[in-house]
This record gives C-alpha cells, structure tokens and sequence, in this order.
C-alpha cells in the first residue's frame, strides 16, 4: 500500500486529495472530472504502477461515483423547505 500511496502522491494533480481506507483501499477526490477524466487517471495511476513496481503482484480495482446529483438533491431539499415556510 505503500507503493500505491507513492503513485498516486506522483501522479495526481496538487488539488487532487485521497485517503487511505481500511488496509487495502484508497479514496481519491477528482473535483471537477467527468466520468470520462476519471478513467483516464486511472489508467495512468495503474500505467505508472505497473511501471514502477512491476513484480508486486497487487490487485487494482477502479470504481467511479458522481457527487454531483448528491450535491444537487440537498439542495433541492434546502429549497423545498424554505418553500414551504414561506407558504
């Protein structure tokens, strides 16, 4: 987990957070990437893994989740309530 905690210090942009989760997992913030940007970092951090560490024998799983509809329900709900007390 160390070697993947090095990639991705390397090859994420300076804004681009993540945390490690549990023993074997990370989490990696992408603001502002589509579905589309995502994959693509991706293949570039697993690219560069390989490269690096090519006798390590990990396992990579790439999963991709868009906040962006979170985000916009709450604020629906925000809306809807200050809605109804106006009335």
């Amino acid at each position: 987990m160390k070697q993947m905690e090095a990639t991705l210090l390397n090859e994420l942009r300076a804004g681009d957070p993540f945390t490690k989760v549990g023993a074997n997992q990370f989490w990696v913030l992408l603001p502002g990437a589509t579905g589309e940007n995502g994959g693509l970092v991706s293949r570039r951090v697993f690219n560069r893994f390989q490269k690096e560490y090519p006798k390590s024998g990990a396992a990579y799983t790439f999963k991709s989740l868009d906040l962006r509809h979170i985000h916009m329900n709450a604020e629906e709900k925000a809306t809807e309530k200050t809605e109804r007390r106006k009335a």
